[in-house]
């Protein structure tokens, strides 16, 4: 070997010495969520990722995986705890998977407006982002999809309206599968990602959703009616394992989860605004609102404060709830 082939080889060789340290130092989390492509969660996640992986010279980066390519909510939880993922930004449902006691935060009837989901979720969240660690999961932001409504095929003006719907179920909801059994209705469980396949085929007229999350999910053009109020709050947050966090360095740690909520915070405030215009958008569409009368009304509260009651010990303890309820003038 000449002197140039030498010198060649040496400063390749001085490459890859000091090059390796750095590939082997980056990280790539995978983070599933159920939002499809170009959706206000999708954007925000890609912020996320950009910011991290800038701010962490490229050591971090967040892969998330949208549009229920890694299957429903369960399916993601199941890959989590397998390491097969290494995050998820969930809704209450999911979460409920993981922490029962979340989905305290999505009892019906529980809010009239967002000033009390504020009120509530600032009075909770601690305890429950605990609750969520003890399960080894480490809580980067909290989320929501926002305000539910029932939306139908066929005009809801009484609750007996309810006896000739098929309405959709998601499947494994124990908060959801309470309520509809308490007020005499029998739903079709299904999950997340079969139900625009069935509005299409007509095994459901109806669902609920955020105005936001139904357009996005593309379930609005097979919707006729909605419901004229909001019958719970689907809440959601963004999620890591706690081998995954473990893994980071305390810097690492500091800039995902300052990124996290940040921009977790930013959807949450944008995602309101968003709801109010697809509600009005949906309207103009064609989507009519239908009331039910002050009774009927009257007996949904009613229903939904007994499976509040009878949900104690199984999902969250008494005294959170009765946090929640105070906290949202219950």
């Amino acid at each position: 070997m000449n002197l140039s082939h030498m010198l060649a080889a040496a400063v390749l060789g001085s490459f890859f010495v000091f090059q390796a340290p750095a590939a082997l130092a980056a990280k790539t989390l995978k983070v599933a969520f159920l939002a499809p492509p170009g959706s206000k969660w999708d954007q925000t996640f890609k912020r996320i990722s950009d910011e991290v992986s800038e701010k962490t010279s490229g050591e971090i980066r967040i892969r998330f995986i949208g549009g229920g390519v890694m299957g429903d909510e369960p399916d993601v939880v199941r890959k989590m705890r397998r390491g097969q993922l290494q995050g998820a930004a969930l809704t209450g449902m999911g979460l409920g998977l993981i922490e029962p006691q979340v989905r305290v935060l999505e009892l019906p009837m529980l809010y009239d407006s967002d000033a009390d989901v504020d009120r509530v979720t600032a009075k909770v969240e601690d305890q429950l982002g605990a609750r969520l660690g003890e399960k080894d999961h480490v809580l980067l932001g909290w989320a929501e999809v926002g305000p539910v409504y029932v939306f139908t095929n066929k005009p809801i003006r009484r609750l007996a309206d309810f006896k000739g719907t098929r309405m959709w179920m998601w499947e494994n909801d124990r908060l959801a599968e309470a309520i509809f059994k308490e007020l005499g209705l029998q739903p079709t469980p299904l999950a997340i990602t079969s139900v625009l396949t069935s509005l299409q085929t007509g095994m459901v007229d109806g669902v609920y959703n955020s105005p936001q999350g139904l357009v996005a999910l593309q379930w609005n053009s097979k919707v006729r009616y909605a419901l004229d109020f909001r019958l719970t709050q689907s809440v959601g947050a963004l999620v890591v394992t706690r081998k995954a966090w473990d893994g980071l360095s305390p810097e690492q740690q500091r800039v995902l989860r300052e990124a996290s909520r940040r921009h977790c915070e930013t959807l949450v405030r944008e995602g309101r605004e968003d709801n109010r215009k697809a509600l009005e958008a949906l309207k103009r569409q064609g989507v009519q609102l239908t009331s039910l009368p002050a009774e009927d009304r009257k007996r949904v509260r009613q229903a939904a404060d007994r499976v509040a009651d009878e949900l104690v010990g199984s999902l969250y303890p008494a005294d959170l709830l009765r946090q929640v309820r105070q906290s949202a003038g219950r």
